[in-house]
């Protein structure tokens, strides 16, 4: 994904099959970038799929719609500075 070049991807815990195919597709379109991980417990910067948008994983970025679900992108840290945000930067 051309948003998040640069900064770590994580995938919230969301295990639906829709969210893991995007990820598996990402996954593959990233190589040789390691793969999208559950979000650590600690992490300071970065962007985050998750089913919900959530603010305590950070500031919202854009939702995607598949199917009947959705996903959420966040950033989170230095992440939300990136000038290849839509829109530019997401953080004060």
């Amino acid at each position: 994904m051309k948003l998040t070049k640069g900064f770590p991807l994580y995938n919230a815990r969301d295990y639906r099959a829709s969210t893991l195919s995007v990820v598996s597709a990402i996954d593959v379109a990233r190589l040789p970038l390691p793969t999208i991980k559950a979000t650590p417990e600690k992490w300071d910067s970065g962007f985050v799929l998750s089913e919900h948008a959530n603010p305590k994983l950070g500031k919202l970025v854009e939702k995607f719609r598949m199917a009947a679900d959705d996903l959420y992108l966040s950033c989170r840290g230095a992440a939300c500075h990136s000038p290849l945000l839509p829109g530019g930067k997401h953080a004060p």
